[in-house]
């Protein structure tokens, strides 16, 4: 399976010792962990055993960062969201700074964690942000090579760096725009709605994302077309601004205008993918349509388990 492979490309030896404790024993333990590296599909029912959750998450009072990579504790976190899930008739839905409302959409959350390949996109999404780039870099335009600050934790930054890029090299900023969407409205929510993208990030943002019409390419046309479901393809708006019957940054508070961002973001990495079928690809066409849900998801699990955590582990909250 695709997400074993995936999965266990990303373990270290410490996260095979954590989970050799639990499958074998601590005599046990190196040769468990030898069977671990052979049997990929073993280590997704590990993750999931309440015994790893509670070693990381329960147990100890410090870190878990100490007892596993951060990519294993995440993923851990998200092996059990479908049973933490199971817990609860509703999930707490925020409708703007410090108000929240019950919404009944558990069995919805419980969809989306239950597939392997998207708790793997989630574990690789929060454990790609407790390390982020920024400095300066150069870039090459059609008026020679210009210097350009950039962070990754800056939306209008991606903005600007996609409008001065050739458009070969605007896919790998798409998918980390949405990444960023999704993970400043799913970890930090009250930052974003306490810091609203300025009016010229979000024309930068309008321009950037409506750069380039999204256009069929692979098999029968299965890209994404204007505001019509291609194929298998996720739907998004058409040019938004330009015609379009809705923009694609509405001015309706800051987690509804980092969706749009991110549902646009996504559907153009998407677009840009060459083997639909393949890796995180099918991921990337789900959360076009269910970037809320994806949204909500890591609102349930960082307002029970990441909270006391984030500002340490995360270098938005320092």
């Amino acid at each position: 399976m695709v997400a074993d492979l995936l999965l266990r490309e990303r373990l270290t030896d410490r996260d095979l010792d954590l989970l050799a404790q639990v499958a074998g024993g601590p005599d046990d333990r190196r040769r468990a962990a030898a069977r671990l590296r052979d049997e990929p599909g073993e280590i997704e029912r590990l993750l999931a055993l309440p015994q790893v959750f509670d070693a990381l998450f329960r147990q100890s009072a410090g870190d878990p960062f100490v007892l596993a990579s951060p990519f294993v504790a995440f993923a851990t976190l998200l092996a059990r969201a479908p049973a933490l899930l199971e817990r609860v008739t509703f999930v707490p839905e925020r409708v703007g700074a410090r108000r929240t409302v019950p919404v009944f959409e558990a069995p919805a959350l419980r969809d989306l964690a239950d597939d392997p390949l998207r708790r793997l996109f989630l574990a690789d999404l929060l454990a790609s942000y407790t390390h982020v780039a920024s400095g300066a870099i150069w870039v090459r335009s059609r008026r020679g090579w210009r210097h350009r600050r950039f962070s990754e934790l800056d939306p209008a930054k991606f903005a600007e760096l996609i409008l001065t890029v050739p458009p070969d090299q605007r896919p790998a900023l798409y998918r980390r725009l949405g990444d960023l969407s999704l993970f400043l409205s799913g970890v930090f929510p009250d930052y974003a709605e306490a810091h609203p993208l300025a009016p010229i990030a979000v024309e930068r943002l309008r321009r950037a994302l409506a750069s380039e019409e999204p256009r069929g390419q692979g098999p029968a046309g299965n890209g994404p077309a204007g505001n019509r479901r291609a194929g298998n393809g996720p739907a998004v708006h058409g040019r938004a601004g330009y015609g379009s019957a809705e923009p694609p940054i509405p001015d309706l508070g800051a987690l509804a205008q980092l969706e749009a961002i991110g549902r646009r973001s996504y559907a153009f990495a998407w677009e840009a993918t060459l083997y639909r079928d393949f890796g995180f690809a099918p991921v990337l066409a789900y959360v076009v349509q269910h970037f809320r849900h994806a949204r909500m998801v890591l609102n349930f699990l960082t307002d029970r388990y990441l909270f006391q955590h984030r500002e340490r582990w995360f270098p938005l909250g320092s």
